[in-house]
């Protein structure tokens, strides 16, 4: 069996928080779905707060990670999904962003303005890939 090496380069990188480009090889992928801001008990954490939903939803990432062996320095791919207009809000969600993600390698990212999530109150949804050593 031959062993293919791991690598994970991070490119194009800019000034806002994420890498254009992020190439892999080798390894795992982890794909983790949307994660709205839900409690461990399914509620809804901070209707109408979009920071606190943001907050939350990174929070449930990382205990997916978690559950893979994996951290957020292994998260190469961000896609968000919002029913409010981030522009007033992108200040606090790269503070809330950048206190999770590895800033000197910051994933490739996506901001995707939705007409309305499924679970009702839901602000923001936001998926994540990962990739990991075999």
């Amino acid at each position: 069996m031959t062993t293919q090496s791991t690598s994970t380069r991070f490119l194009n990188q800019t000034p806002y928080g994420y890498s254009n480009v992020v190439e892999v090889t080798g390894g795992r992928l982890v794909f983790i779905t949307g994660q709205m801001a839900r409690d461990a008990e399914g509620n809804l954490v901070g209707p109408g707060d979009l920071p606190a939903q943001i907050e939350q939803a990174f929070k449930n990432i990382e205990t997916a990670l978690d559950a893979v062996g994996a951290d957020f320095s292994q998260v190469v791919k961000l896609t968000v999904l919002s029913v409010e207009d981030f522009t007033s809000h992108m200040y606090a969600f790269g503070e809330i962003r950048d206190r999770f993600v590895n800033r000197e390698n910051p994933p490739a990212s996506a901001i995707i303005l939705a007409p309305k999530l499924v679970m009702e109150g839901a602000l923001v949804d936001i998926a994540a890939i990962a990739h990991l050593p075999e």
